[in-house]
């Protein structure tokens, strides 16, 4: 017998463009609700569709669903979610609102803030199942007590219940395509042979075997086998899908979509090296192209590397983070250095291609550090002449609730121990992109103004290095897409005018300790005067600060260690302290 009850779950536009990464989360959970036999639920895919705010607010009404479920990985959509879920509520008063997702780490804000009922601590799966059954029955606050992996308030006390109980490894990712919309499958399986090959180097450009069939996104596992002091996960440790469950889908979706591209987005892939021997095996015979988004640096080596790439691999990606082993130490990283350098190595003498993706501004960044970074960047980036510039990856450290950084900026005084002060926090960073450092928080002893020049120093020490190893014209070509050298009028009349920097690379690095002046006339046009001057006064305050010999003093240990021996640690709500 179906379950009388309407729901509609929604996805908030995080940034710009939509997330190439299809809704997994809210996927899974509709497809268990179906399961169970609420029939009537279904998907608006606001991030990829992208409405105007009045236009989906007027689609959700008129469905006058009587459940609103908002799918929130990202807690820089706390922004989206206090406008929609206030705005539902005073039009549909009676609509009950569950939110899911990383975001509800913060449910302490969001049940007090915003027009949220729910937060679901975990997985949602067999959660929402339970908690749609209470709501159809018309279920009392107390009975909501035993349903485990929920946060709401039972008059002004927080109720928190726990985290979820973790679904097994077989029911992760279970989810039917059939949720999304048309627009969504156009969106999430595009040809590939519409998109940039510049980006798109999961292959070799001969294989031209790949170009007319579409790329699909695919999990093989949830967690890690550690935990960042900048990462949020609601479990601990790594479940791994059997790659014969992860075959079994890949082949659905070839069928479906005529796949000939995989991107595996996991955290940590191939953990198991017993599970990627067996996973390498089952996919070799099915001619796919694919890339790695997330492997450990410490998990690789020659053999594996060559075993990958017989199986179809043309990409691994390593969040290295850093150049540099002090900020590993309070990355808590769990790696070495030399394991940086040797994934890198190894990788790129395989043939396959790789990024470094780096984070800087963690507590304890300094020019040394950045300095080693550059180093280890630059070491990277000239071992083959194929590597592209453009692409290297450079975002700043932001201060996710749940994380230790988190808690850290709390400790110290740079986030506010108040709901109202961590709200201001969550509504300043709302719809940030990682590479915008004017939003975050400065966690370094140095001014803003330095740290916001990091990554065009880093870049100049790069881009200078593979120009004497490779030559001024390959550089060029490389940089430009183009046999000569591009002259600054060609820029100009091109309008690409941050090519400037690239266009002159020798003269960058000369004057690389000067960048920051460059960034401050980058911020007066983007950010204004006023805001552009306060960074400026803060830099001249460290100039008279260093001139009387003070030093910087910062122990490199993992920022755990730091928190548990900080007396201001956490002293909020007992009911939100796990």
């Amino acid at each position: 017998m179906t379950n009388n009850i309407k729901s509609i779950f929604i996805t908030l536009p995080q940034r710009g463009l939509p997330s190439d990464i299809p809704p997994f989360g809210a996927m899974a959970v509709i497809n268990s609700l179906r399961k169970a036999e609420y029939k009537d639920t279904f998907l608006y895919n606001i991030d990829v569709l992208r409405p105007s705010r009045e236009e989906a607010i007027d689609y959700i009404v008129n469905c006058n669903p009587g459940i609103l479920c908002i799918s929130a990985p990202v807690s820089t959509g706390y922004e989206s979610c206090k406008f929609f879920s206030l705005e539902l509520k005073q039009r549909l008063p009676n609509v009950i609102i569950i939110l899911g997702g990383n975001m509800a780490i913060s449910a302490e804000i969001l049940l007090q803030k915003t027009g949220v009922d729910f937060c679901v601590l975990g997985e949602g799966e067999k959660v929402c199942c339970q908690l749609f059954d209470k709501i159809a029955k018309n279920g009392t606050r107390k009975e909501f007590y035993a349903i485990k992996g929920l946060a709401f308030l039972d008059g002004a006390r927080i109720v928190n219940t726990g985290y979820a109980d973790e679904l097994s490894k077989e029911e992760m990712f279970d989810i039917d395509w059939d949720v999304l919309d048309p627009a969504s499958i156009k969106y999430y399986y595009r040809p590939v042979k519409g998109l940039d090959l510049r980006h798109l180097k999961y292959y070799s450009e001969n294989e031209e075997r790949v170009l007319n069939k579409s790329i699909a996104t695919v999990f093989c596992s949830k967690g890690c086998v550690t935990h960042c002091t900048f990462c949020h996960r609601f479990n601990k440790g790594i479940r791994i899908i059997p790659p014969s469950i992860v075959i079994s889908r890949i082949k659905n979706l070839i069928e479906r979509f005529d796949v000939g591209a995989v991107y595996f987005c996991d955290e940590c892939f191939g953990a198991s090296l017993k599970w990627l021997k067996e996973f390498c095996e089952l996919i070799k015979p099915l001619n796919l192209i694919w890339r790695v988004g997330g492997m450990r640096v410490s998990q690789v080596s020659p053999d594996i590397i060559k075993m990958m790439k017989g199986a179809g691999c043309r990409s691994i990606i390593y969040g290295v983070e850093a150049g540099s082993e002090r900020m590993l130490q309070v990355m808590e990283k769990r790696v070495s250095l030399i394991d940086n350098y040797n994934a890198i190595r190894w990788t790129v003498e395989a043939g396959l291609h790789t990024v470094p993706q780096l984070v800087i501004g963690m507590p304890g960044e300094c020019p040394e550090t950045i300095k080693e970074t550059a180093d280890f960047l630059s070491y990277a980036m000239t071992l083959d002449r194929s590597q592209d510039l453009k692409l290297i990856s450079i975002n700043f450290a932001l201060a996710l609730p749940g994380t230790p950084l988190y808690e850290y900026g709390r400790s110290v005084g740079l986030i506010g121990a108040t709901i109202e002060e961590e709200e201001r926090y969550l509504l300043s960073v709302s719809n940030t992109e990682a590479g915008d450092g004017t939003k975050m928080i400065n966690f370094t002893h140095y001014p803003r103004l330095m740290l916001l020049s990091y990554p065009r120093f880093i870049k100049s020490i790069v881009n200078y290095r593979y120009m004497k190893k490779f030559n001024v014209d390959h550089y060029s070509k490389m940089i430009f897409r183009e046999h000569r050298r591009l002259g600054i009028l060609h820029i100009l009349e091109n309008k690409s005018i941050s090519d400037i920097f690239y266009l002159y690379p020798t003269l960058v690095y000369k004057f690389r300790h000067l960048l920051w002046i460059v960034k401050f006339l980058e911020i007066i046009k983007a950010n204004g005067l006023a805001y552009a001057t306060g960074l400026f006064r803060e830099y001249l305050r460290f100039v008279r600060y260093k001139l009387r010999g003070k030093k910087v003093f910062f122990e490199y240990r993992s920022l755990r260690k730091t928190i548990d021996q900080n007396s201001n640690a956490y002293t909020g709500n007992k009911e939100m302290v796990m």
